[in-house]
């Protein structure tokens, strides 16, 4: 038996991710980091790249609280 290393579909978009300077995946309702990629199980066809932002309370359509991490396709968020 080889030592070699399994790969996965989660393996392969985490080395994606990682070699584009992402920093998870995200859609309208949902987000995940690297250090829990795709935790939910559910189908992933419809995530996108995304970069973590922290919440400041200030950004209206985000439900997250203040100080909380979420994952959005734009690489900066404006405030309103």
């Amino acid at each position: 038996m080889t030592d070699k290393k399994r790969v996965t579909v989660a393996s392969i978009v985490e080395a994606w991710l990682k070699s584009n300077g992402y920093d998870g995946l995200c859609t309208e309702d949902c987000g995940c980091g690297l250090e829990d990629l795709m935790p939910c199980c559910e189908d992933c066809g419809g995530c996108e790249p995304g970069y973590a932002h922290t919440a400041t309370g200030l950004e209206g359509d985000v439900d997250v609280d203040a100080g909380e991490t979420y994952y959005s396709p734009e690489p900066t968020e404006q405030t309103p």
